[in-house]
């Protein structure tokens, strides 16, 4: 529709720019968060702390935040911002979508190795919800609302899941420690 009128072939270049955005996240918050917790482990006195990999996640968080608001503002007002405003946002969302699985499944992994699959069936179930109730809802919801504050309230729910890793960093010691005795009980 105006005011972008992709080609039909073009569409798939669009597409391209995802790979790209998958293949960033690696490096990025792979490593980047290898560095930060070899980093913070020598502040540490050489003590890891699974939380440490909490830290990483603030990136996707912004990236998806971000995405949200502008590709909202850009879907709204098509005539007043850029084509890049639809199709860049639209891949940083799929970059921080990737990176939050990453840095939440590397926690879960870290927290608690001998309890990884379950962690991370519980992962992947708990993704799966959220993102069908967020696209099953994405429609209605712009068609009520419109595009600015449809992808608002996901920006909101996207800080709300994200600033869940607060708590979970300044607690997850305590709960790691809580768990860790409760599973020996259990085995007992």
């Amino acid at each position: 529709m105006p005011p972008y009128l992709f080609e039909t072939n073009w569409l798939g270049w669009v597409q391209l720019t995802q790979v790209v955005a998958s293949v960033l996240a690696v490096p990025v918050l792979g490593h980047g968060s290898d560095f930060i917790d070899t980093w913070l482990s020598k502040r540490h006195n050489g003590i890891y702390q699974p939380e440490y990999r909490l830290i990483t996640l603030a990136i996707p968080v912004v990236c998806i935040i971000l995405s949200c608001v502008i590709y909202g503002r850009g879907a709204t007002n098509p005539y007043d911002w850029h084509w890049t405003s639809i199709v860049l946002t639209y891949h940083l969302g799929w970059f921080g979508f990737i990176g939050s699985n990453m840095v939440g499944i590397t926690y879960a992994i870290d927290s608690f190795p001998s309890k990884a699959g379950p962690l991370l069936l519980l992962i992947c179930a708990g993704r799966g919800f959220i993102s069908f109730g967020l696209s099953y809802s994405t429609v209605p919801a712009i068609d009520a609302l419109g595009y600015d504050s449809a992808m608002n309230i996901f920006a909101i729910v996207t800080g709300v899941l994200g600033g869940l890793a607060i708590p979970t960093y300044c607690l997850g010691g305590w709960v790691r420690m809580k768990a860790t005795r409760l599973m020996w009980k259990v085995e007992e």
